[in-house]
């Protein structure tokens, strides 16, 4: 490849600016583009990435019953997508099962650019519990792709029973902005002074809202101790909001609770800033359990205290950076609103452990937002290859306790088992120190514990997107 990297982002008809916005900071050494057709669900205005508009099926047939029948009778599609993926080093889509991932699939080899895959989904359908339209899709996009950047270990692991390579596969957790954040670091309480639980999300059951609402009505409702300084601010939109509406109103909290509805992207800080604590609440349906919850994200970086359900990906995501709960157990929820942000101050600040929230710039030697070729580049360097450089990885790091946790590690590594350092010496290297250069000219192991892990080959022609992202997470499982 040559000049400008052209890397092309296909999210169907929900490009979003909270997945976009990290794109904004790859740098001038790449071309970034994201098909945004008319009937997408979000709006994307305010993200700084060249749209194109792309129409689909589904919008040429209408909204309205006839045209979504006549769209599921010939399957959802971009019109004419050929022509503006061509050119694209990388296109980058998301799901095994979705509708344009396997449209790029099918393109892929005709065009000749690489297929990236992001990868949120936490459960394994397979075929059996996929329909007619995405087993095949599924088929595809398995065959097709170069690479899936899973968001979570459970969605890694998830891949695996999928049929997905294990070479091909790379944790890879999505980030945020965290400069954007931090202002709410600062707290902005309203003015009456009390408690605000924020609970953002869909209006949709399995979001959790409703036990969010309950588990308040029972703090303010309390015989020995009413909270009644404590209130509720949902942010979202969806099918359920009359219902949790009137939920609010049968519980008699209805004046306690706020629906703000949809709140720009670029507004979310703000809001942040006067919450005591972020809610995620999320319950486990059929289809979905909680796969990241990017709220989650958010909170870390704004220092804003964590009470979220103990349900799919989550544990994964906030560690010991907050408190869980039983998924649908609001008395629990109650309780730990009470015993924990609730029993300080209004709108008290907790920082994140430094392990889940990492400020760092990301560049080619970085995971998050590395696009890799078809094979990984330590599978390329054999043994007895001479780096040109060292790297050193300690047994406790991120990478090393994953690649353990998914069945071993990736070629090239060694035993981290204590050994003595091939100079005899011990005291130049430690747990928190990797070993120097000029102690292990020709091992792998040292005493601590820190191995060895070589360089990419130069010559292995690996597709990467990467850039220096100033001031973004990295979120670490």
């Amino acid at each position: 490849m040559s000049g400008r990297r052209r890397v092309v982002v296909l999210r169907g008809t929900a490009a979003n600016p909270w997945d976009l916005r990290p794109w904004e900071s790859l740098g001038d050494g790449y071309d970034v583009r994201v098909v945004v057709p008319p009937n997408n669900l979000y709006d994307t205005e305010g993200v700084g990435l060249r749209r194109i508009g792309v129409r689909t099926v589904g919008g040429r047939a209408g909204d309205g019953r006839l045209g979504a029948l006549a769209t599921r009778a010939v399957g959802e599609r971009y019109v004419g997508l050929a022509e503006h993926l061509r050119g694209a080093d990388i296109v980058h889509a998301a799901e095994l099962g979705t509708w344009f991932s396997a449209q790029a699939a099918g393109l892929r080899e005709q065009l000749g650019f690489r297929l990236a895959l992001t990868v949120w989904e936490t459960l394994p359908f397979l075929d059996a519990y996929r329909n007619i339209r995405t087993r095949p899709y599924r088929r595809a996009t398995l065959a097709a792709t170069d690479l899936y950047l899973a968001t979570t270990e459970r969605a890694g692991r998830a891949l695996l029973l999928e049929g997905a390579a294990a070479d091909r596969i790379r944790i890879s957790p999505p980030g945020i902005d965290v400069e954007r954040f931090a202002a709410a670091r600062t707290p902005a309480p309203g003015r009456d002074s009390g408690h605000l639980v924020l609970s953002i999300g869909r209006l949709v059951w399995e979001k959790g809202h409703q036990d969010v609402l309950r588990a308040v009505a029972l703090l303010r409702a309390d015989p020995t101790a009413p909270r009644r300084d404590v209130r509720v601010l949902i942010v979202g939109v969806g099918p359920e909001e009359e219902r949790l509406r009137a939920l609010a109103a049968d519980l008699g909290v209805a004046d306690a609770v706020e629906f703000r509805g949809w709140v720009p992207y670029d507004e979310l800080p703000a809001v942040y800033a006067q919450a005591s604590c972020l809610v995620l609440a999320s319950l486990a349906v059929e289809f979905w359990e909680e796969q990241f919850g990017m709220v989650l994200a958010e909170a870390m970086a704004a220092h804003v205290p964590i009470v979220a359900a103990r349900s799919g990906a989550i544990p994964e995501v906030v560690g010991g950076s907050g408190e869980l709960f039983g998924s649908g157990d609001w008395v629990g929820l109650a309780d730990a609103l009470r015993d924990g942000p609730l029993a300080g101050p209004p709108a008290s600040r907790r920082a994140p452990e430094p392990e889940r929230l990492l400020e760092q710039e990301l560049d080619l030697e970085n995971p998050t937002y590395r696009l890799l070729g078809a094979a990984p580049a330590w599978t390329r360097s054999g043994p007895g290859t001479a780096p040109s450089w060292t790297r050193w990885e300690s047994p406790s790091s991120p990478s090393a306790r994953r690649a353990t946790r998914m069945g071993g590690r990736p070629a090239g590594w060694t035993s981290t088992a204590p050994t003595r350092c091939s100079c005899g010496r011990t005291s130049t290297c430690s747990a928190a120190r990797p070993p120097q250069r000029s102690c292990l000219p020709s091992s792998t192991t040292c005493a601590s514990g820190w191995a060895w892990r070589p360089p990419p080959d130069p010559g292995s022609g690996e597709a990467r997107l990467a850039g220096r992202v100033r001031g973004a997470a990295r979120w670490l499982g």
